[in-house]
Parts: C-alpha cells; structure tokens; sequence
C-alpha cells in the first residue's frame, strides 16, 4: 500500500477530530523514522521514547496546521523528549 500526501492530510484530518484509527495510520507511517532518530541518541529506551514522542503527539495534534509540517513536528518532539 502506497501513502500519499493526499492520505496524510486525511488521516491528519480524520485524527485531529479524533478518529484513532486515523492516528494509528499516522503512528504506522510515521514510527519507524522517530524510532530511529531515537536511536540516534543512543538511547537505550528509545523505544520508550518513541511511545512518549506519539503520547505527547496525540495531545497536542491540533497544533499541527498542514500535513507538511507534521513529519518536522514529530521530529521536534522526539528531539524534545530525547534530551529529557
């Protein structure tokens, strides 16, 4: 299955109006790459950290205005929750 940016901006969508299927659409497509940005930090936990990353994602989805600033957002916040 391809993702478009067409699908990320609905699941983006969908997920702000808290459809959790959207957002686990957007953790499936988006998890691998935080995870190893993660791991970049040579963090033992980085699993752990990849989950804080999406909890904090999740709470605060609807700051997020485009589809094209949600990869970057994410990043943001896994670089946040790494250096804790």
């Amino acid at each position: 299955m391809t993702n478009t940016a067409g699908d990320e901006a609905a699941d983006l969508a969908a997920a702000q109006a808290g459809d959790d299927g959207a957002f686990a659409r957007l953790y499936d497509r988006f998890a691998a790459v935080v995870l190893s940005l993660c791991r970049r930090w040579s963090l033992p936990e980085a699993e752990d950290a990849t989950q804080e990353t999406f909890i904090r994602a999740l709470r605060h989805l609807k700051r997020v205005q485009s589809p094209d600033k949600l990869r970057p957002w994410l990043f943001g916040i896994a670089r946040r929750v790494c250096s804790e």
